[in-house]
């Protein structure tokens, strides 16, 4: 299509003597299924839709997950700003008190004036306390300093229990053709599967490690539902403040809009 535009162009301001352009380009061929799934993929579906489609196309299933670690001692009455909360909420707590006493008097010494004869107003200028400031913005980011997220640079891809690399390169032909980077690969099955479990068995504090062989299709099927059921409800549990029970939380990138501005 580029190559017609120029030489259409050259032709009809007479730079070139061609008498007509080459032909027009044919239409396109038909997506391929492949091709069809991702397209039909970004039509407006879920992203469990989405998933489930090319996952029947691709015959893989993906989970985007990140590492967190979170303090098990930790409790919220320890924090400095909880404490601070705290003393403020008694400390207004007993300025009402004083002052609801001091409103009864108030309002019994003016009956009894009236009574007596005499003026119902007053003249005293105090005023009431002051609700203690609103500190929920700072106690929920005490609270987030509970966990912290696992930052690891080195990249580990697995195959099959077939063969593995581990190393500082991107999974990508950038990192692997270009960038300088250092992995070590290895087709040694033994080894590959036994990395395998070890850091799935870490990542889940030794609830499941995935069972036997990669080719075991039922046993990594059953491992990847356990996953993403550990992944999301950890990420829930980190929303409301409590405990992980293990460090794998369902990825999550707050910054993400669904709003395209023009």
């Amino acid at each position: 299509m580029a190559e017609f535009k120029r030489r259409r162009q050259a032709y009809e301001s007479g730079q070139s003597k061609e008498l007509q352009p080459p032909a027009f380009p044919g239409v396109p061929q038909p997506l391929s299924e492949l091709a069809q799934a991702h397209k039909a993929a970004s039509e407006g579906k879920s992203g469990r839709d989405v998933r489930d489609m090319l996952s029947q196309a691709l015959r893989m299933r993906t989970l985007v997950a990140s590492l967190w670690t979170y303090d098990d001692e930790w409790r919220v009455s320890k924090l400095p700003v909880a404490q601070r909360i705290d003393q403020e909420k008694q400390r207004y707590a007993q300025q009402k008190k004083e002052w609801d006493r001091y409103q009864a008097a108030q309002n019994q010494a003016r009956a009894d004036s009236i009574h007596a004869g005499g003026w119902g107003t007053s003249t005293d200028t105090r005023v009431p306390p002051l609700p203690p400031p609103d500190r929920s913005k700072e106690l929920r980011n005490a609270t987030a300093q509970r966990y912290r997220e696992v930052y690891i640079h080195s990249k580990l891809m697995i195959i099959d229990d077939s063969m593995f690399t581990l190393g500082s390169a991107n999974l990508n032909l950038r990192s692997f053709a270009v960038d300088s980077e250092i992995n070590i690969a290895s087709d040694d099955a033994l080894k590959a599967k036994d990395l395998r479990q070890r850091v799935w068995h870490q990542h889940t504090k030794g609830q499941f490690d995935g069972g036997g062989d990669a080719t075991d299709q039922v046993a990594m099927s059953k491992t990847f539902d356990k996953w993403e059921k550990e992944a999301s409800a950890n990420l829930v549990q980190k929303f409301k403040g409590q405990s992980l029970s293990s460090f794998l939380v369902k990825f999550l990138d707050e910054r993400t809009s669904t709003i395209r501005l023009a």
